[in-house]
């Protein structure tokens, strides 16, 4: 029997590029899409314009208003800026409607019979122009915050890295071949695209087969990890040398450290500017145990992982692999590891990467694998992986997961029912508030059945909304400035994907994700938008990157090898111009890098460095339960680092450089008189303006129980106040300050006040009586003051302990200085009569001495404080029982029966 030969069918092409891991290329690059793109995009942009100018002219709010309100608020610099932000809002709402209404324009009237492909050339010429003279012109700007600039306004200064460049240019590429090796520059272009040129030639031979995509996949993979160690050298370290990198470590650290520690998450206060990262990461930090090192070492797999996600998201959705790697390395460099360069030393900012990173990267990864295979386990497990991305960092992660779900209603439109559209669309909102139900519910219970407490959901929250309306630490945009491209970049994207609601042909997983990436780009603009510090712009640039490298993908994969129109190549150069040198710039780059993994410091770093093991030490010897509750003042780039080593609880959150509102503030206060913990103070490190209040308090509460050569273990005083009726007042217009201090919190807290704010100037013309009753001790603070109004001038009185030392006191008015011995360790009555030029110091009754003052007294124009001096923390730690200051000379007899009286209490 002759066997039948069974005929194989030839694998269609299509079979082919289904194994392909890449998202199915849409006909938008047609010339007549192209054309009506274009002139939509430009109407829309000029009409948006035209918008612009009309809130302008029409909308002046008081700034000035504002900002009174926010002295209300915020302990820090404010910069309201309603009219910039309204401009962005407009812009995000009205450009993608323009968009539609012009291509409804366009396909529903006459201008349909408009053979739009007889003016692609000039349309695509003209666009190229336009995008090529933004980006000279936004470049070649001079870098508005140089120096300082002259928008620095309001004391909302800069970073350090805004300033060191004085063009744009300079400050985004100074460590580019872009700037320093222009010829190398044109030598890689020029190889890119005859590379590019000859896989396109060979294509079906050498890039459609499995085998081809598997080495593509493979070498850029290879690539990747090179990389990937390097983020690890850097990132993991066992102490953060520099100031920089202890600053940019704290905020983040600080909230995992008293998570771990037992604080329930968004409850007493325990907020970071930064999400509930800290809860996610906890249970990993119980099994590997909390540290810098152990933290670095989890932020920088977390970093990676980022890094990796985006890699996976281009894999997925671009067929050039030298796309993928331009595209890839464009977003490592451009967006993280140029921003170290900058000054040579760490910046490990990992509140940036990956905290804010991570939620965006993982929404494009899910999103690249959703719209090839819309699996219903992918679509709901991307909705509750995203709802917890608004728990880990809300300020990136409600952009996500909006545009998530737009990208969801937007993918129904390739039904032809508007009906069926709409009731698709309402079912996935239904699922998103079910998501976000299930997603905070889960959270929410999990902090209860840990703590026994319900978090507070609005401190999630509150600082996004407080800096969005008051501004913190803001600066203006520039006109002109690289932010006009990026934004340009975000529309090109968005007229991509409504063009395609107007040609169901094009509507497809592309457009839909090219949709996702212009949302997310632009949701997450706004934390330029927001600050505008030159920095900032790098943070938001990802998706900008990520989307020319698929339009350039695109526009390849559209021509044939003799066909492609110029526009086109063109086009494709440009992105290639600005994709390419971060290839070279990565391996240029990789020795700085290797210098910033493995630091040298300073002398001053190792003794920092020192001083803060000893000062653990001495917190461990005094403190042995890892339950107890302590504060620590310290520089806010230590106190995380502190945390960290001896796995306490504060006694107050948040942490100290997340303090920003003056409610927060007057609860620390509060919580330091009312409140008993343990105390370790670190003068000459705790000195910021914005503090002196909770030191005032500290001070008039607590004692030193021991100390090391840096550091101060104090405890709440166990002595009170004499509680006698008042032994010096005299209520009578001389009198020019009285104040009698109890135990009472009311007492204390007036003490504060007088500490920091004072009264305002006294003049006692040529006569004054000075008096306080208080208890002398060892002092924390230097030049450990009794009361001052001290100009530096000949004006001007203090009295403050010298030399460290619990009995010795120095009395000045003005530069001449009486040093006197008090007894430590009890209450001692102090008198000064100053009458014309004659000055007497009286000590516990006796005279102590008689001075001659070459000048007749007077006072000055400082405010008079008590228990401090005006504008310093030289606080006075211990009892103040007593303090009097009037016009009233008292005799040596009123004095020593003075002094009688308060033997007898």
């Amino acid at each position: 029997m002759v066997q039948k030969r069974v005929q194989k069918k030839p694998i269609k092409p299509s079979h082919i590029v289904q194994e392909i891991p890449q998202i199915p290329h849409a006909d938008i690059f047609s010339y007549r899409a192209i054309s009506m793109c274009i002139v939509v995009l430009l109407a829309s942009i000029l009409t948006y314009i035209g918008l612009a100018n009309i809130i302008v002219s029409c909308y002046h709010p008081d700034i000035e208003a504002l900002k009174e309100a926010a002295k209300s608020i915020f302990l820090h610099g404010v910069n309201p800026e309603p009219v910039e932000s309204m401009l962005f809002q407009l812009g995000v709402l009205s450009i993608p409607l323009l968009m539609l209404g012009f291509f409804f324009i366009l396909t529903h009237t006459k201008l349909k019979n408009v053979k739009w492909e007889n003016y692609f050339n000039q349309l695509s010429i003209g666009i190229l122009l336009t995008v090529c003279i933004v980006l000279y012109c936004a470049y070649a700007a001079p870098n508005p915050h140089y120096g300082g600039g002259a928008d620095n306004v309001n004391n909302n200064s800069p970073t350090r890295t805004d300033l060191h460049a004085d063009t744009n240019f300079k400050f985004y590429f100074s460590h580019s071949i872009l700037a320093n090796q222009q010829d190398t520059l044109f030598l890689v272009v020029a190889a890119i695209l005859g590379l590019m040129l000859f896989l396109k030639r060979f294509e079906k031979q050498l890039l459609e087969t499995k085998k081809a995509q598997l080495i593509g996949i493979g070498l850029v993979s290879i690539y990747a990890c090179f990389y990937f160690s390097a983020i690890w050298k850097m990132f993991v370290f066992d102490y953060p040398w520099s100031w920089e990198n202890q600053y940019d470590l704290c905020p983040p650290f600080y909230p995992v450290t008293q998570v771990y520690a037992g604080t329930p998450n968004l409850t007493d206060g325990l907020n970071s500017n930064y999400g509930s990262f800290a809860w996610f990461l906890n249970p990993l930090f119980k099994m590997l145990g909390l540290s810098v090192k152990s933290f670095t070492t989890v932020m920088s797999v977390f970093i990676i992982i980022t890094f990796g996600l985006f890699l996976t998201a281009m894999f997925r959705t671009m067929k050039s692999k030298l796309l993928v790697l331009l595209s890839w390395a464009s977003v490592l460099f451009l967006c993280r590891l140029s921003l170290l360069l900058d000054d040579e030393k760490l910046h490990a900012v990992f509140s940036i990467f990956p905290i804010r990173q991570l939620v965006a990267a993982t929404t494009m990864c899910l999103a690249s694998f959703y719209v090839r295979n819309r699996s219903k386990i992918l679509y709901f497990v991307t909705y509750i992986v995203l709802a917890f991305g608004i728990i880990w960092n809300p300020e990136f992660g409600m952009v996500c997961f909006a545009a998530w779900v737009l990208m969801l209603c937007y993918l129904e439109f390739d039904k032809s029912d508007w009906k069926k559209i709409m009731m698709a669309s309402f079912k996935h909102i239904i699922v998103a508030v079910a998501a976000l139900t299930v997603a905070f519910t889960f959270f929410s219970t999990s902090v209860y059945m840990d703590t026994g407490q319900f978090p507070d959901l609005k401190l999630q929250f509150i600082s996004i909304l407080f800096f969005g309306k008051y501004g913190f630490y803001t600066l203006p945009m520039s006109l002109v400035h690289p932010w006009n491209f990026v934004l340009l970049v975000y529309a090109i994207g968005l007229v991509y994907s409504i063009y395609a609601l107007f040609d169901k042909k094009c509507l497809g997983p592309k457009s839909a994700f090219v949709l996702l990436l212009s949302i997310i780009g632009a949701g997450t603009f706004t934390y330029f938008q927001g600050r505008s510090h030159n920095v900032g712009l790098a943070v938001i640039l990802g998706p900008a990157l990520f989307l020319l490298g698929i339009f350039a993908d695109t526009m390849w994969q559209k021509g044939k090898i003799k066909q492609i129109p110029i526009p086109f190549m063109v086009a494709i150069s440009l992105i290639v111009i600005i994709l390419s040198p971060s290839c070279v710039d990565l391996y240029e780059n990789q020795k700085n890098w290797d210098k910033l993994a493995k630091p040298i410091p300073s002398k001053e770093e190792i003794k920092d460095k020192n001083r803060l093991d000893e000062n653990t030490l001495l917190i461990k010897s005094v403190l042995s339960r890892t339950t107890e509750k302590v504060f620590i003042h310290t520089s806010v780039k230590y106190q995380a680092l502190y945390f960290g080593q001896v796995g306490l609880k504060s006694a107050f959150n948040p942490s100290l450089i997340d303090l920003f509102s003056i409610e927060q503030q007057n609860q620390l206060v509060t919580t330091v008189l009312v409140d008993t913990f343990d105390v370790f103070v670190e003068p000459q490190y705790f000195y910021y303006p914005v503090h002196r209040q909770v030191n005032a308090a500290t001070a008039a509460t607590y004692s030193i129980n021991t100390a090391n050569n840096d550091m101060y273990y104090m405890k709440k005083r166990k002595y009170s106040t004499l509680t006698t009726p008042s032994l010096l007042a005299k209520n009578d217009s001389n009198t020019l300050l009285y104040e009698k201090f109890h135990d009472d919190t009311a007492s204390l807290k007036r003490r504060t006040e007088l500490a920091v704010t004072g009264i305002e100037s006294v003049d006692w013309g040529t006569t004054l009586s000075a008096e306080v009753v208080f208890f002398s001790e060892r002092q924390a603070y230097p030049n450990a003051t009794l009361f001052s109004n001290y100009n530096d001038t000949i004006n001007g009185i203090w009295c403050l302990q010298a030399y460290g030392s619990p009995d010795h006191y120095i009395f000045q008015w003005g530069k001449y200085s009486i040093p006197f011995i008090v007894e430590p360790n009890k209450w001692n009555y102090l008198a000064i009569e100053a009458r014309g030029l004659l000055l007497e110091l009286y000590l516990n009754g006796n005279l102590v001495q008689r001075y001659a003052l070459p000048i007749p007294v007077s006072s000055s124009n400082k405010r008079l404080t008590v228990a401090n001096r005006a504008g310093n923390n030289f606080h006075f730690t211990g009892a103040i029982s007593e303090i009097l200051l009037s016009k009233d000379i008292l005799s040596a007899a009123e004095i020593r029966e003075r002094w009688e009286k308060i033997q007898k209490n």
